[in-house]
């Protein structure tokens, strides 16, 4: 066959004419595949691509313009795209899309908005929170369900919480003995921190804590320092005492004595 112009075929025996026939990858930006050209004869039936059309990020969907059945004429069909960004071989524009949503899980206040990332495609990355979440009194203990690699479904991640406690040591004397010693931001189950060095207190001899010091934290607590007078003797008496007992005595002697006064000398008075 002799071509007797770029566009089209003529076999000068038969005088059939010819009409080429070619597919392109229709990207401007790059070479998905080279293109295939053919001529053929007037009517003939549309020769097929040969090979599969495959490029990266892509699922082909098919020639524009549809091809004909036979030719008639010169035709250029070109490939037609349309996004896969997951890879999965499932146009993107086709496939469901899921919505992650990452919330605080906490009633009647709000620790931080929820955070919904929408429009996801199947066995792409889970999105994440831009942030690590923090809440006073707490620390953060991850997310229920634990987050998924990958994008599968609409799910719902529910912030866990770790209550924190504080521990305090006081003097119970105000202040005088030494100043508070606060352990605060400790979790459930660690081991009480010990008081900083040894409690004293001018005067007084330190015996212990109230209430008992417990091996791990458990809630928040105050442990105030119990104190022994090194004189062995409490600033008020004590009911019943020997000393009590020896001021009512000085106090009856002294009312005897001034009773009797006035009685001796009401009698010398009336002598007169």
């Amino acid at each position: 066959m002799k071509k007797v112009c770029d566009y089209c075929g003529y076999d000068a025996e038969t005088k059939e004419t010819g009409y080429s026939v070619t597919y392109t990858d229709g990207v401007d930006s790059a070479e998905i595949f080279e293109d295939q050209s053919t001529v053929v004869p007037e009517n003939a039936g549309t020769p097929a691509f040969n090979g599969t059309p495959a490029r990266e990020g892509y699922v082909f969907s098919g020639w524009a313009p549809v091809i004909a059945d036979r030719v008639t004429e010169n035709a250029t069909y070109a490939a037609t795209w349309k996004i896969d960004a997951n890879g999965n071989g499932k146009a993107d524009e086709d496939e469901e899309k899921y919505t992650v949503t990452y919330t605080d899980g906490v009633d009647g206040e709000e620790v931080f908005a929820d955070q919904a990332y929408g429009n996801l495609l199947s066995g792409t990355d889970t999105p994440t929170l831009k942030v690590t979440p923090t809440r006073e009194g707490y620390r953060f203990g991850g997310w229920d369900p634990e987050v998924s690699k990958t994008v599968t479904k609409n799910v719902t991640y529910t912030a866990k919480w770790e209550k924190l406690y504080t521990v305090t040591y006081t003097d119970g004397a105000k202040g005088k003995a030494f100043k508070d010693q606060v352990y605060d931001n400790l979790p459930s189950g660690t081991s009480t921190p010990a008081f900083d060095g040894k409690p004293t207190r001018r005067g007084y001899t330190f015996s212990d804590w109230a209430p008992k010091v417990s091996k791990t934290v458990t809630k928040d607590v105050t442990y105030v320092a119990q104190w022994k007078s090194n004189s062995g003797k409490d600033n008020v008496p004590k009911t019943g005492s020997g000393e009590i007992a020896m001021i009512l005595g000085s106090v009856l002697m002294f009312s005897f004595c001034g009773a009797a006064a006035v009685c001796v000398y009401d009698r010398k008075r009336r002598q007169r």
